[in-house]
Formats: structure tokens, C-alpha cells, sequence
């Protein structure tokens, strides 16, 4: 294709929009909150968090490479007085800086998100041609290659479909039924979600002890979507180191988002608003600026007798597993030994399964078979959940109902804390300030576990969950007037 030429003149908008739209035919350059981007491929170098190498992230296009792309889109030319002709030149650098600060780009392709295998899109056909899908606003980049997925499969076809995926998780010790659905849902969420408009839900892999598996089990479905481990990342430690990983996570198309090995109650205030926004807007790293991205990843949370917080378990697909052995690592009756192994392996096949099941259901007219709408996540209950059920399987939704039941401990904590805040300023008429709360239960002289009971003990608990301290010191008054 022949490039356009772009002559270095004085008219900084003319050549600013000539370089543009000469960028616009780059296959490599995309738009992304307010920035533009490209694809790149992760070296596996630790940090926050940890990603296979190969793993695919957008990246905000440096001024460098900026240059680099402008200069091959076009030939540039300048005006030579001396040889009255025109002569071969770089991009200016103030056209470099006006394009990078333009903020829309005409003709420049949206990045919504980067896909490795076939995915669903709204209208029930499946994303199979590797580049970008002009629908969905998403980059194919196949990491193996994928079978046709049916074009017409039937109900009888999306059951064996699931009944083949399910296999992945055979050897898990499942809670019940619904909890083997739950994983299922989790499964065919990472291949819908281009066809989701709205949220999906956190999944919750849960154990009763370590060594059931819950790591090896989210693995294994990371596996099943990009053919690599999850990239994980630890529990941060406040809301305010979660809130900046999450904007990392999304300004970085990632697609999969593990926090694992949780062991504080989970309820982070930017962790639920993440999961109920399609679109999300913070402060950009290290600038005073907001930026605003699409918000498509799909959260998993790792846990032993995870526990809750604030409104999280309303959020929440449930995948519990249940081990009756004492130590679980000591199993050896496994059908698939090395199940990751195995995965990657079968991995083409199974994705078609999960694209099969999803695509009969919509192939079928997605028929109404009373799986309830959950609120925030309407969506998804229409597509996922419902597939599933009209396939012949439980309903995944069935573990949301169990969780929050058992599980609302930030109700019972409130319920808690009001009724000793009660007893607390029975003798203080006109209150007391949070400053004045935490000096009242945590003096000088309660430190290790030799101090008298003062029988405020349910108190303290009930605050130290609503507000949890730094490890060895009281909890913080803003913190508790914030809760307040």
C-alpha cells in the first residue's frame, strides 16, 4: 500500500491531522481511555503482579514509539530552498507531542480488550478470526489453534459440551452440585464476556483447608482461556493500594484478575465497585488527571474459609471445595495426575465445548427456563447462567443465596459494634468522638493478652473488622469515623 506524504509546514493542525490519519492504517496502533496504545507481550518479570511471560498487555505508546510509528505511516518531506526540491524527513517533535495529546483520534480503532481464544459476541456469533473484531472492539491474537466452533449445535450437543469441560474439574471436591455449576459459570464467563454488556460477578474459589486445590483449580481454568497460569496478585493492604492495582490491572486490557491466598475479610470498597462497572474512572498513576477505561476483566479470589465484609458476598459466585481427608495434598487418586498438563493439552477442544454450549443456547433463541435475574449482573444470568441451567445443569446462582445467608459478616459486625457503642457511652450523654471511642478501648496498658477483661471484647472485634488495623496498633479514629 502506498504511504501517504505529509509535508513539514507551518500548519500544525493540517499536519497533525495528517498524521492521524495516516497512523489510522497502522494495524498495530489502537485508542484506549484517552491514550494510544499498542499490544505488547509480557516478560515474565516479577512485580505486583505476577504474569506468565508471553502474556499479552496494552501499553500507552511513548513518545519513542510514537515517533517510530509516525515515521513509517507516512513519508515525510520538507522543503529544501537550496535544491529547490523536496527532500526526505523525520516526523517534527512538536507533531509527535500534538498527536499524543490530541485525546480522540479519528479513524484510530477503540481497544476494548485483547482475547487468545474464540470468544461469544453480543449477537451470539463466536469471534474465530484472528485480528480485530470490528463488533466488539476487541484484538484477537489466537495463542493455539482452535476448531471451528458448530454453527448450529443443539441442546443434547451443550450438554455433552458441558459434561466434557466438567472434566477439568473432576477431580475437585466440590460442596455440591451447584458449586460444580459455579465453576462451570466461571468457565463460560472468561468466553462470553465480549457478549456481556454489563458486570459479571467476583468468583470465589473457596476451601475448608489448604491443599484441596482452589490454586490448581483456578490454573486450570486460566489455562482453559489463554493457555497460561493465572497472573496473580496478593490481597493488598488497604483500599487505597487495592484501588491502584485495579487501575493498573484494567488500564493493561488484562483479562483474568487473581487475588490469592485471601486472608483478611474481603470488602474493599474499589474491589465492589470494580466488579459492578463496566467503565472505570480514577486518578492516572502518578499524574493529576482522570482517565476512564472499559472495565471487561473477570475477578477470582482465592481462599481458605474466606470471609466477607461490606457488601462483597452480594457480588459473589460461590465455588466452594470440601475435602473430608485431614491432609488433601496427600491425595493420590487422581484421574488426570497432571492436570495442567493435561489442559493444555486438551485446551482446544475444550474451548470448543464451552463455545458450544454457549452458542446452542443462543442458536436455540435463548430460552426463558427461570433462572432469576441477580441484581448488577442481569446480564450475565440471561447468558451464563441460563445456558447452563437449559443445558441440564444446576444453577450456578444457587451458591450466591447460600453465601450471603452465611456469610454478611460486615451486617453482623454493624449489629455488633452499635449494640456495644451502646453500652460504650451508656455514661456519656453527650458521645463520644472516634478519636475518643478508640482512646476509651485501647489505653497505653492493654497491649498483649495478659490485659483484664473490661467485657468490650465483642466491640473491639466488631470494629477491627469494619475497620481493620495496621498489625499491632489500634485501629484508626478516620477510619472508624469513615465506617461511622
Amino acid at each position: 500500500m502506498t504511504k501517504p506524504q505529509i509535508q513539514v509546514s507551518n500548519d500544525l493542525r493540517a499536519m497533525t491531522d495528517a498524521a492521524i490519519e495516516a497512523l489510522a492504517d497502522d494495524s498495530d496502533v489502537y485508542q484506549r481511555a484517552g491514550r494510544l496504545v499498542h499490544v505488547v507481550r509480557s516478560t515474565g518479570e516479577p512485580g505486583a503482579v505476577v504474569r506468565c511471560e508471553g502474556s499479552p498487555i496494552i501499553k500507552s505508546m511513548e513518545r519513542p514509539t510514537l515517533l517510530e510509528r509516525l515515521a513509517a505511516a507516512a513519508d515525510w518531506v520538507r522543503y529544501d530552498a537550496r535544491r529547490e526540491a523536496l527532500v526526505g524527513t523525520r516526523p517534527p517533535t512538536d507533531i509527535v507531542s500534538a498527536v499524543a495529546a490530541r485525546g480522540q483520534w479519528a479513524k484510530v480503532r477503540p481497544l476494548v480488550g485483547v482475547l487468545e481464544a474464540p470468544a461469544l459476541r453480543p449477537d451470539g456469533t463466536v469471534i474465530q478470526t484472528a485480528g480485530y473484531d470490528v463488533p466488539t472492539g476487541h484484538l484477537y491474537m489466537p495463542s493455539a489453534t482452535f476448531p471451528e466452533v458448530p454453527a448450529h449445535p443443539t441442546r443434547a450437543d451443550a450438554h455433552r459440551a458441558c459434561a466434557e469441560l466438567l472434566e477439568v474439574a473432576c477431580d475437585f471436591p466440590f460442596a455440591s452440585e451447584p458449586h460444580r455449576s459455579a465453576w462451570l459459570a466461571l468457565a463460560l464467563t472468561l468466553f462470553a464476556r465480549p457478549a456481556i454488556a454489563g458486570c459479571v460477578p467476583l468468583a470465589a474459589v473457596d476451601a475448608t483447608t489448604r491443599g484441596t486445590g482452589k490454586g490448581k483449580l483456578t490454573d486450570a481454568t486460566a489455562i482453559l482461556f489463554t493457555g497460561r497460569d493465572a497472573s496473580k496478585t496478593p490481597q493488598p493492604q488497604d483500599d487505597e493500594e487495592m484501588r491502584k492495582r485495579i487501575t493498573a490491572l484494567i488500564l493493561e486490557g488484562e483479562s483474568i484478575a487473581v487475588i490469592d491466598n485471601v486472608t483478611r475479610p474481603l470488602g474493599d470498597a474499589s474491589l465492589d465497585a470494580a466488579v459492578t462497572s463496566t467503565q472505570w474512572k480514577d486518578r492516572s498513576l502518578g499524574k493529576n488527571e482522570t482517565i476512564s477505561a472499559p472495565n471487561r476483566i473477570v475477578w477470582i479470589v482465592t481462599a481458605n474459609n474466606l470471609q466477607f465484609g461490606g457488601d462483597t458476598a452480594r457480588r459473589t459466585l460461590h465455588i466452594r471445595l470440601e475435602s473430608p481427608l485431614e491432609n488433601p495434598e496427600d491425595r493420590s487418586d487422581f484421574r488426570h495426575v497432571d492436570l495442567l498438563g493435561w489442559v493444555r493439552v486438551e485446551r482446544p477442544r475444550l474451548v470448543v465445548c464451552a463455545l458450544t454450549v454457549l452458542r446452542a443456547y443462543f442458536d436455540a433463541g435463548c430460552p426463558n427456563v427461570g433462572v432469576r435475574a441477580w441484581g448488577s449482573f442481569e446480564d450475565w444470568s440471561r447468558i451464563v447462567a441460563s445456558a447452563i441451567k437449559w443445558a441440564g445443569f444446576a444453577d450456578p446462582q444457587t451458591t450466591r443465596i447460600e453465601l450471603e445467608a452465611a456469610a454478611d459478616t460486615g451486617k453482623n459486625a454493624l449489629a455488633a459494634m452499635l449494640a456495644g457503642l451502646a453500652r460504650l457511652m451508656a455514661d456519656t450523654p453527650t458521645g463520644l468522638t472516634a478519636k475518643a471511642i478508640v482512646a476509651a478501648l485501647y489505653p497505653a496498658d492493654r497491649h498483649g493478652d495478659g490485659a483484664a477483661p473490661d467485657g468490650y471484647d465483642d466491640l473491639r472485634d466488631a470494629i477491627e473488622e469494619l475497620a481493620p488495623p495496621t498489625p499491632s496498633k489500634p485501629p484508626s479514629p478516620t477510619k472508624l469515623g469513615q465506617v461511622l
